[in-house]
Order: structure tokens, then sequence, then C-alpha cells
């Protein structure tokens, strides 16, 4: 996300600290999170246990380390920390970033940062699907002329915890602005 450039871009505001809290004072916010995907986490650490475990046993059961086994050692290790860098940055991912709807903004969050941009400036032609490799739809890319965000909706790995009702308010915001032309 780009909350850094956000300098003279029409309709897209950043709020920060005080800002959000007085905003959040005068508007009602329905506040969206991120849901971690809990059994394929579980998974994942199981099979870095076992590649881990897998290293060790190597490691113990040789009475001489040929270079082989230092080789399936470091694959063991590698791949251990290779699952729990991703199973940690999916976890922070859905600590820190949030999605969020008002009357007047639809937000995008990281922490206490939120870029607000007016539901005035979006329609139908400034939204388009994502999808990964495979064709399998992950998101919404936002498209203005001097600002572009990619909202996550699922993965993998996490998941906004209420799609539907997200869903349901974007699609009401769009249809209210293109039917005022």
């Amino acid at each position: 996300m780009r909350f850094r450039r956000l300098q003279n871009v029409k309709g897209v505001e950043l709020l920060d600290g005080r800002d959000m809290d007085r905003y959040l004072k005068e508007h009602p916010t329905v506040l969206y999170r991120y849901k971690p995907n809990t059994p394929g986490f579980a998974f994942l650490a199981i099979m870095a246990l076992f590649s881990a475990a897998f290293g060790v046993f190597v490691f113990l059961d040789s009475e001489t380390l040929t270079p082989a086994h230092w080789a399936f050692v470091g694959a063991g290790g590698i791949v251990a920390l290779g699952i729990t860098a991703v199973v940690a940055y999916w976890l922070y991912y859905t600590k820190i970033y949030y999605l969020a709807a008002s009357d007047r903004h639809l937000m995008i969050g990281k922490g206490a940062q939120v870029v607000a941009i007016n539901w005035a400036t979006l329609d139908t032609g400034s939204l388009a699907f994502i999808e990964d490799d495979t064709g399998f739809l992950r998101g919404l890319a936002l498209q203005l002329p001097d600002y572009r965000a990619d909202l996550k909706l699922f993965s993998r790995y996490a998941v906004l915890a209420n799609l539907q009702g997200f869903m349901s308010t974007m699609l009401t915001h769009m249809k209210s602005v293109d039917s005022d032309e």
C-alpha cells in the first residue's frame, strides 16, 4: 500500500492519529478486519515442525556428517524457516491491515495510518477484480487518476472477516455514485 505519496490526490486523504480519532467521533464507521486461515496455519506449522525434525534426525542419526548429511540438515532448517516466515507475515498482516467504510469514505488502514477515499470519487470504472497466476480471485484493484491500491479480500492465508458486508457496502456506494450521473 502506498501511504506516503498522497499529496494533492483529489478525493484521497491520509488520516493519522488524532485526525482519525476525530473522524471516528464525527462519522459512524464500520470496521472490516482480516481473519487468518487457522486450519491452514496449523497445517503449515506441522509441516515446519516435520521439516525441522527431519533436519534434527539426520543430524543426530549420523556418526559422521558428510556433505550430503549437512545438505539435508540445512534443507530441513530452511524449509522450516520459510514456512514459519510465511505464517508470521500473514499473522502480522491480519493484525495490522484493515478496511473500513463510513457514509463519506472507503478507508484502507495500516496500523494508525488510514487512507480515506471519498465515495464520490469512486465509480464502477475505478474497480477491477484481481486474480493470481492460477486464476484464483483474490481482491479488488482500485484505480483513481493519481492513486492505486489493491484491496485484498481473501487469499490462501487470510480472508476479510465480513466479506459479504464489505461487498454489500461497496456495491451500495458504487450504485449510488453511478445513479447520480
